[in-house]
């Protein structure tokens, strides 16, 4: 289960740092006219007190032994990232992150360049879903603080906030 959601997490991210932004609204793109995607979509946060508003973010819900997983991925430019993964998904709630004493605790990971800040010890957060609509989006808010394993240094993520597509595989 933690290998498909690391999967999910990992493929996401990476779908995301392929597409540009001024692609998706160019509008040679969308011969039909009006807006490509109608729902107006966000994800912001701050990272220890810079914005971070992401050009492109999306939710993944996988159903796997009777259990639902969502992870969630979002890029800002061409090298910066957030994701979060809730493992036992029950919908609208509170879902602690990186909590030792919950075995299905989710996870949170902030990513720049070539270095990764992940939930660890002495790290936590949370995530609240406000809204879920089944293969169609999820809204919620988030904080959680990563640390980079190689360096030892500390990221704050803070006042995320988020409305975006959800799609069941």
């Amino acid at each position: 289960m933690k290998n498909t959601l690391t999967f999910c997490i990992l493929s996401l991210f990476i779908i995301l740092t392929g597409c540009s932004k001024d692609s998706n609204n160019d509008p040679d793109n969308n011969p039909g006219g009006g807006n490509p995607n109608p729902t107006s979509e966000i994800f912001t946060a701050k990272v220890d007190g810079n914005t971070f508003l992401a050009d492109d973010a999306a939710a993944i819900e996988v159903i796997s032994e009777g259990v639902k997983s969502v992870s969630i991925v979002a890029g800002e430019g061409e090298n910066r990232g957030i994701s979060i993964g809730i493992p036992s998904f029950e919908g609208v709630g509170e879902y602690p992150l990186n909590d030792p004493t919950n075995p299905t605790t989710g996870s949170g990971a902030y990513f720049e360049g070539d270095l990764i800040w992940t939930l660890g010890e002495g790290s936590s957060g949370k995530v609240t879903i406000t809204s879920y609509k089944p293969n169609e989006s999820i809204a919620g808010t988030f904080y959680f603080t990563g640390k980079n394993l190689s360096n030892s240094s500390m990221k704050t993520v803070t006042d995320g906030q988020f409305n975006i597509l959800l799609i069941r595989l």
